[in-house]
């Protein structure tokens, strides 16, 4: 009977010990997070490397705009997905991670976008991304892409982000389609500097080697139209030369018309 009594005095007490600790832990948990605030900022750029549009010091402006600075705040205070969503309007930024850990350390975590051209309109100067989402040329860096000018149909406003309207997405899709082309085949991505857009609406692509102006037409049948090209570049400039011709027009159909350049035509 007393081992009885004992072995039950021994379970209570080790349950009141348990129950006790839980209590504490749970106490000091609550008491930590409660002291638990922001004290510092910690800005990565993903691909700093390869593009530097963003920097650090234009990530803490933009935080610097808040209503209550985020130094100080406590954690249940700060709302990392409207943090997030404020970051991703801002232009060059594509997409932002934030976390903030226990040591009190907000980590904003920032991929920039991917230029494929620039576009250069009446109002201003633009890149356009991979998602269609234009956003203002910075001097803080210049991406080696397409250079889209002439006569660009669209009416943007200065400082314009984000995607055109209705009445101008119709071109801009088949110019993007161009562009895409462009982008997607390593050759010609290095070789086009320059899509010129004639007053009719044609395309002249400016070349970066051999200095051609190659006439191709509106903006379709793109795929038939590199192909001719690459058959000029495969066949003809192996035997002429890659200055003998200013001009290669693809414009009609099952055509490559090359005009020699001057200097050449009085030679023969």
């Amino acid at each position: 009977m007393f081992k009885r009594i004992l072995a039950i005095l021994g379970i209570s007490l080790v349950v009141l010990i348990a129950a006790g600790y839980f209590v504490a832990a749970s106490w000091l948990a609550h008491q930590v997070e409660e002291k638990q605030v922001c004290q510092t900022i910690r800005v990565d750029i993903t691909d700093s490397t390869e593009h530097r549009f963003v920097q650090r010091k234009d990530v803490l402006e933009v935080l610097q705009t808040l209503p209550v600075s985020l130094i100080g705040q406590h954690k249940d205070q700060v709302n990392l997905h409207e943090l997030e969503n404020l970051l991703e309007t801002q232009g060059a930024i594509d997409q932002v991670e934030a976390s903030l850990n226990d040591a009190g350390t907000l980590h904003l975590r920032i991929t920039q976008r991917r230029p494929i051209a620039r576009i250069v309109t009446r109002d201003g100067s633009y890149y356009i991304d991979q998602h269609n989402y234009l956003f203002p040329w910075s001097d803080q860096f210049t991406a080696y892409v397409p250079i889209v000018s002439g006569s660009v149909p669209m009416d943007l406003g200065q400082d314009f982000r984000g995607h055109v309207s209705d009445e101008e997405a119709r071109w801009m899709h088949q110019i993007l389609a161009v562009i895409n082309y462009i982008d997607a085949h390593p050759f010609w991505h290095a070789q086009i500097q320059q899509i010129h857009v004639e007053k009719n609406g044609n395309l002249s692509l400016y070349t970066r080697v051999g200095d051609q102006v190659i006439r191709f037409g509106k903006p379709e049948n793109i795929d038939q139209k590199f192909r001719k090209l690459s058959s000029f570049y495969d066949h003809i400039v192996p035997m002429d030369g890659w200055n003998t011709y200013a001009e290669v027009s693809v414009e009609y159909r099952d055509q490559v018309i090359c005009t020699l350049r001057k200097q050449k035509r009085k030679n023969r």
